[in-house]
Parts: C-alpha cells; sequence; structure tokens
C-alpha cells in the first residue's frame, strides 16, 4: 500500500501536483479558493527577500577563511552521509563566511524554495480548460485532486498505515518501514522549521504525533540503527528517520507539561499520577521497553548535530537548485518536483535544532524547580570536543555593530497572540530578531562557532558564552567609551573655551563622559530626569556622578568608577525593592490569580494632600512586586496607571538602569522571576512558565484539565478573565462558551497566555525598550533566562570563598611553607 501511494505521488504531472497540495494541506493550510492567492502573496514575498539576500552576500565584505581542522581524539562516531558539496568546497578552497549562513537565514530559503513547488501546483490547479496539450486541468478532475490529496495531507490515511507498518514490532517489514518513512518525510517538508509553533496546525502532525507507540516505534528503530547498524539502508535513511522523529516529537512536546514530561521521558522511572486530594505523587513506572528517554534523544541528537554544525556543516550549495532544474514561472507546465534528497541534510539541521531547543527549554524550567531531579545533566548539551580543540581567540569579536538605534526585537504582540487554533507564525519573511542574529554571527571571527551561538547556544559551556559576551561589551566599550575620539571629533567646532579649566570640563563639555548630580534625597527622580536624556550610544559612554547632600553641598571626591557603582547599587535598591512594611511606602499589589488587586492608596493620598497635583511625589517602590519564588515580576495592577503619570517612561527607564548595570559589568542584587526573564529573551511563556510566578494557580489551571464532564459543568466556567475587577474575555464571545471537557486545554492555555504575555505586556516592552538601549537583544540570546539572572546578579551556586582556589594560587614565602600547622587549611 505504501509503495503504491508512493508511486502514485510520484507520477509526472499529476502525481507531483498532488504531492505538493498534500504537503500544504500536511502544513495546516486549507485548500480552497483563498490559499491559492494567500500562498503566492507569501512567494512574492520571499522572491523578494531572497533577492535582498543575494544583494546583501554580494556587498559582504571579503570573508574570513575558516579553519577546518577537527580534533584527532574526537569522541563523536561520524555518521556516513551522503556526497555533498563539502568536498568539492574543499578540493576548491578553505570555506569562506558566505558558505556558512545562519540557520534563520538557511530556514528561510529552504522554506522559500519549497512554496515555489507550490506555487506551481497552485498554478497549475487555476487552469481550467480541458487542454490536453497544455496539461491543464478539468474542474472535476481538479475536485478528485484536492480530495485525494486531503485524506493524504490530513494523516487518518498514513495513521492507518502506521498501525500496520510500525507498531507490530515482531513482524516487522523493514521495506516497508523506510518506504513509510519516506513518505511521511516528503509530505512533512513545509514543517521542517526551526520553531515547533510554525507547524503547530499541522493536521498530519497531530494524528502520528499523539498515537500511541507510533512515535516510540520510530524511536526504537532509530536507535537499532545507530547501535546495531541494520534495519535502515542507508545515511539518508537515518537523516529522515531522525528528521520525521524531530518533527513528530517537537509537536508533541507542545501539549505536554512538565510533570507528565519527567513521567514518560526521564530515566528516573517515576510516574506521576494524582491522589485523591488532587495532589502530585509520584509512582514507579513498570513499562520500560516502549519508552524515549530524553537523554538518550539529547545524546544522540548532539552527535547528529556536531556532524552537521561543526564536523561536515552544511553549506549554501547543499540546497541551492540550479537555473535549469527551475520550472519557468511564465509557462503552465507540470510543477517543479525539486530532488529533496538534495534536502535532507539541511531538513535534519532545521528539525533537530527545533527539537534540541525544545529540549533545552524544559530542561532550563526544570533545573529551577526543587522538587524534581532534571533529566540530564548540563554537560550532556555540549559539543565538548570542539570546546577542547577550539579556543578562545578562535571567536573573538572582530566587528561588533554600536549601532545607536538598537530596535526592540519582535516580540508577538500581547493582543495577537493566539495559543490554539491560530494561523501558523509565517516563517518565510525575515524577523528583526533573525536579522540581529546575523548582525552579531557577522561579529564573530569564526563563522561556523557564529552559527552555533545564533542557533544552539547550549552547546557551548555557559562560561565559554559568558566569556564571549564580555568580548562582546569590551569591543562596543572600545567605540562608545573611546573619549580621545570623541573629543578630538567635537573639539573642533567648539568656539567657548573661556570656561574649560580641566579635563573634567573638556569631557562633559564634548559628550565623551556624561555628568550627573544626584541629590541624596531625590535619587531617583535626578537619575531619571538625567539618564533618560541618554539614549542609545550615548548612555553606553562613562558616566561621572556628583552627589549632592541634603543640605545641599556637593559631597567631596572624584569619581573615577567607584562613585558610579555606589549610585547604581542605591538607584536600583531604590527602584526595584519592594516595601515589606506599611511605613515603608505605599503598596499597591497584585495578590490574587483572577487578578483583582488590592491597593493601599487612601493612606498614600492623605500622605500628600499637602503637595499641589503637579508636585505630588510617588515611590518608584511599587513597579515591581515579588511573585511566589520572591522573585519580582512587573506590576499590573491597572490603578498604577492612575497613580503615576507617563507611566511607560519609568519602565523604560528601569531598564536603562538595569542594562547600564550589566554593560557595565556590575552585578546587582535583584532577582527577577523566570516569566519576565523569557520576555527578556524574547520568549513565549506557557502554562509551566506560570508555576514559577503563582504556583497555587498553576495547580488550579492543571487539575481543571482532570475534572469530568460533570464537574467542569458545575464550575460554570466561561472564556474569560478577571484582571483589576474587569472582566475581559479570552476569545470572541468568550463570555458565552462554557469551559467543557472537549476544550478545557484550549481554556487553561488560553488564561495562562492572558497571565503571563498579555497582562502587563505595554509595561514589559517599555522595560525592554530601554534595557535594549545598552544590550542589543541577539547578545541576550546567547543564554537561557536562568544564565541571564546570572549575568544580572551573580551565580547563587557558589557559595563562601573558593577555599581551594586560593590554594591553588597560594604562594609562601617569609620561611613559611603548607606543611606548617599554622598553614593547615
Amino acid at each position: 500500500m505504501t509503495r503504491i501511494l508512493r508511486y502514485v505521488l510520484s507520477l509526472p504531472g499529476d502525481g507531483n501536483v498532488i504531492f505538493s497540495l498534500a504537503a500544504l494541506v500536511a502544513s495546516g493550510e486549507v485548500l480552497d479558493s483563498s490559499i491559492m492567492t494567500k500562498s503566492n502573496n507569501i512567494i512574492d514575498i520571499t522572491n523578494k527577500n531572497m533577492e535582498d539576500s543575494d544583494q546583501e552576500d554580494d556587498e559582504r565584505e571579503e570573508s574570513h577563511s575558516l579553519n577546518n581542522n577537527t580534533s584527532p581524539h574526537n569522541p563523536t562516531p561520524m555518521l556516513p552521509h551522503i556526497q555533498n558539496s563539502l568536498s568539492a568546497k574543499k578540493k576548491n578552497g578553505p570555506l569562506q563566511r558566505s558558505d556558512l549562513q545562519t540557520v534563520p537565514k538557511l530556514n528561510r530559503l529552504f522554506s522559500t524554495h519549497i512554496s515555489m513547488i507550490c506555487r506551481d501546483a497552485l498554478n497549475s490547479l487555476r487552469l481550467t480548460r480541458n487542454d490536453h496539450l497544455t496539461g491543464s486541468l478539468n474542474d472535476n478532475k481538479k475536485k478528485a485532486m484536492i480530495t485525494l490529496a486531503k485524506k493524504v495531507g490530513e494523516g487518518p490515511l498514513l495513521l492507518s498505515l502506521g498501525k500496520i507498518i510500525l507498531l507490530p514490532l515482531q513482524e516487522i517489514n523493514y521495506h516497508d518501514c523506510n518506504d513509510y518513512i519516506s513518505l511521511i518525510f516528503h509530505l512533512t517538508i513545509r514543517c521542517s522549521t526551526t520553531k515547533a509553533r510554525d507547524a503547530a496546525t499541522s493536521p498530519l502532525l497531530s494524528k502520528l504525533a499523539f498515537y500511541p507507540g507510533l512515535l516510540e516505534s520510530i524511536w526504537k528503530h532509530i536507535q537499532s540503527y545507530l547501535h546495531n547498524k541494520r534495519a535502515i539502508r542507508n545515511a539518508q535513511s537515518i537523516y529522515s528517520y531522525m528528521t520525521v522523529f524531530c518533527d513528530l516529537f517537537a509537536h508533541r512536546l507542545l501539549a505536554v507539561d512538565d510533570d507528565e514530561f519527567l513521567a514518560n521521558y526521564s530515566k528516573q522511572h517515576q510516574q506521576i499520577f494524582m491522589d485523591e486530594g488532587m495532589n502530585y505523587k509520584f509512582k514507579p513506572n513498570v513499562d520500560d521497553l516502549k519508552r524515549i528517554y530524553a537523554v538518550d534523544v539529547v545524546s544522540e541528537l548532539r552527535d547528529m548535530l556536531y556532524d552537521l554544525y561543526w564536523a561536515n556543516p552544511v553549506l549554501m550549495d547543499d540546497f541551492l537548485f540550479n537555473e535549469s532544474e527551475a520550472s519557468p514561472a511564465s509557462k503552465h507546465s507540470k510543477p517543479y518536483f525539486l530532488p529533496i534528497e538534495r534536502y535532507t541534510r539541511v531538513r535534519l539541521m532545521l528539525s533537530g535544532s527545533k527539537l534540541w531547543n525544545s529540549l533545552y527549554e524544559r530542561w532550563c524550567r526544570l533545573t529551577v524547580r526543587s522538587d524534581v531531579k532534571t533529566f540530564c545533566e548540563e554537560s550532556n548539551w555540549w559539543f565538548s570536543h570542539v570546546m577542547a580543540s577550539v579556543k578562545d581567540d578562535d571567536a573573538a569579536v572582530i566587528n561588533p555593530s554600536n549601532d545607536d538605534d538598537q530596535d526592540i526585537m519582535q516580540e508577538d504582540s500581547a493582543d495577537e497572540m493566539e495559543v490554539d487554533g491560530g494561523a501558523p507564525t509565517n516563517h518565510l519573511s525575515p524577523t528583526t530578531a533573525d536579522d540581529e542574529n546575523d548582525a552579531m554571527a557577522s561579529s564573530f571571527r569564526d563563522p561556523k562557532m557564529a552559527r552555533v551561538l545564533t542557533s544552539i547556544p547550549q552547546a557551548v559551556p555557559f562560561d565559554r558564552r559568558a566569556r564571549l559576551f564580555t568580548s562582546l561589551l569590551e569591543a562596543d566599550k572600545a567605540t562608545s567609551q573611546d573619549e580621545a575620539s570623541i573629543i578630538a571629533s567635537t573639539i573642533q567646532n567648539m568656539q567657548d573655551f573661556d570656561n574649560i579649566t580641566s579635563m573634567g570640563d573638556i569631557l562633559t563639555r564634548t559628550g565623551a563622559r556624561h555628568l550627573l548630580k544626584i541629590r541624596r534625597d531625590n535619587l531617583y527622580d535626578d537619575a531619571m530626569e538625567g539618564m533618560n536624556n541618554m539614549v542609545g550610544k550615548h548612555l553606553r559612554r562613562k558616566v561621572q556622578v556628583t552627589f549632592i547632600n541634603q543640605h545641599g553641598a556637593v559631597e567631596a571626591g572624584i569619581d573615577g568608577g567607584g562613585v558610579f557603582r555606589e549610585f547604581l547599587d542605591d538607584l536600583i535598591h531604590v527602584a526595584f525593592h519592594y516595601p515589606k512594611d506599611e511605613g515603608d511606602g505605599p503598596i499597591i499589589q497584585q495578590d490574587t490569580h483572577e487578578g483583582c488587586v488590592n491597593n493601599y492608596l487612601e493612606d498614600f493620598q492623605n500622605e500628600t494632600s499637602n503637595h499641589s497635583s503637579d508636585q505630588m511625589q510617588y515611590s518608584p517602590k511599587n513597579f515591581f512586586v515579588p511573585c511566589d519564588t520572591q522573585t519580582l515580576k512587573v506590576n499590573t495592577a491597572a490603578s498604577l496607571s492612575a497613580l503615576v503619570p507617563n507611566l511607560p517612561t519609568h519602565y523604560e527607564f528601569l531598564g536603562r538602569i538595569l542594562g547600564k548595570a550589566v554593560y557595565e559589568s556590575h552585578l546587582v542584587e535583584t532577582q527577577f522571576c523566570i516569566p519576565f526573564l523569557n520576555r527578556l529573551l524574547g520568549k513565549h511563556n506557557t502554562l509551566d512558565d506560570l508555576r514559577g510566578v503563582d504556583e497555587e494557580l498553576h495547580k488550579n489551571l492543571c487539575r481543571l484539565q482532570h475534572l469530568s464532564s460533570e464537574d467542569l459543568k458545575m464550575t460554570g466556567l466561561t472564556f474569560e478573565v478577571v484582571c483589576d475587577g474587569k472582566t475581559k474575555e479570552l476569545l470572541k464571545n468568550g463570555s458565552k462558551i462554557p469551559v467543557l471537557k472537549e476544550n478545557v486545554v484550549k481554556y487553561v492555555h488560553l488564561y495562562s497566555n492572558h497571565r503571563l504575555n498579555i497582562e502587563g505586556a505595554e509595561r514589559t516592552r517599555s522595560f525592554l525598550k530601554g534595557f535594549h538601549d545598552l544590550i542589543p537583544p541577539a547578545w541576550v540570546r546567547l543564554f537561557s533566562a536562568n544564565e541571564v539572572q546570572k549575568l544580572i546578579g551573580g551565580d547563587d551556586s557558589v557559595n563562601g570563598i573558593d577555599v581551594t582556589g586560593l590554594k591553588k594560587v597560594m604562594q609562601y614565602s617569609g620561611g613559611y611553607h603548607p606543611s606548617q600547622p599554622i598553614m593547615q587549611w
């Protein structure tokens, strides 16, 4: 049956059209009259993007050569792979930077090429004349082809085949199995992207990923080949198997929470269930024969990605086709069917990176939980053999960007986010984040390392990435804080030299250094007024602080850096400190998961009643509030906007404060919650992230999913959420949509999305705008949320003094030596 289906779909002309249409259906597109216009609009956009990309490549400066030598002690088993253009490149000379484009750019180009196939198929469907000479299609034939494409692309047919071919493990026909996987591999070609959410609406992935045992059977075949070298014919087949597995597993993980993940994919052999008290408990899992262990997936993917990223990297020539292969756009001929085998390594790179990053995000989230043990060690993610053979200097910064107008990253608009049932993300058009990654990649000397850092940074240990981040900062400071150059470029335009009496006057008059006069008793307002006038590259310059005491006198001392650091510490403490005592300032607090806010404004209004409205003083101490983990989150209370004029300006200022501290490598005490740090990275928060903000609400939402139909009806819940005493609909007409067993999952995810991504979105965006004035978004994306917190406040896991390190560097003199009792540690 599989071979017959493959034969029909591979027939010249009509078979290619059906295959392309089935691939469209498999990716979540709806075959109707609108899809033709919609798809062609996408193609027009992508063609323009390709032209722009080609122009950028032509204007790129001469690329730096790449050393392709790998470590002779490389422990990674090298997979045999199909012949690719790498050997030809080696013959012609070393690889150039243009050969190793970033993965987001490869993803866009790959999607563009695949969409060209679909465009040809849609063009064929437009032709309605029954003319056999031109190959046109009549209406009846068109309907029949669309019907067949839907049956293939929507999944039930392939699922039925999978039950017959894959599930009876004792009677497997490996030839049929390989044909079946090859068929899925081709049909899911539009689902191979770097983000799982791009294919979230795929009906084919949903049918196959969630059927019990099917994905596990595919994984068993992969392990059989990797460890026993049998079952699968060749390396191209293992690439196809692994690509299909990555697409299906990444799709399944979209609907799997952390506890369920640990129960099913962790080697702890624990299964989570809920007792009568609706509390999570653990019990051993005895069904070990059909399990997928996450640690094994991480290890196998690491070795394959090492081959694709480093040992034999995927090149532009691996999937760029010649002009002779492309179908003429002006001719209504049979649609062009690309030789997909040439894209095998590219697809595994895209799909493998997608799954690896999904697992890493899960791992990062689990590492902060004290009640569970995560599924693998941090070292499981590292390309250790690369770290052993590559020095820091090999990936040093060569030309970091110093644009003074760093744009905020393109985040999903909080008001437009859709969790379930939304349209798939358009991954054909480049985003600001992709452009920023490309710019940062060009900053590193080694293009292979740049590709790794911008796509799978977890392959490099944190301390190594931290040093590279510091090198980015130092290289940027070499330009932004080059006071001699700034003075030389501006002093020739100065006419008034009469009031210049010192070098400090020259620095401040030329703008090479900014001077802030701060009153001790008005620290926040003076700092905001002074620093908000400095944006972009101006805030990156050195700042000289002069304190004025409560008597109005200038405090003695010269700011050589220490005074500014004292100023930063005091300012951050005031700006982010949350009042715990009643006398510590006005409290505006959000204390319930329904968003009801208790405002303690009456005492505050009485306190300020003696001041005129334009002189009203307010405390900056409640722009952030603590959550259950005693870390800070954005205060989403609506009453804060009424209390504080120009509220977004304050959050933008707070972002600049924190950005300046990170830019100057100054550690601060402030600790932020994981969901807020995710927004700092431009990531979308999910239900599992809610645990880090409101554990009780997270538990209640999880309980909802396990209630019976009758119990759900008794709750009387609708698709609404209460915020600040106001009711907001989660869906259009949500007040009229009851929460039932069939839609409770959608309700839970929409609710958590509203709490984590929509509430306070404007304030968060303002904060990010200020933060990114100093720290470009791409630089921050080198790290996970936990690691960003380490950059901000240091590593809490390092307690006390490193006695072992002191012993190693200690030098004894004056007659003392380590054997003396007085010198014992």
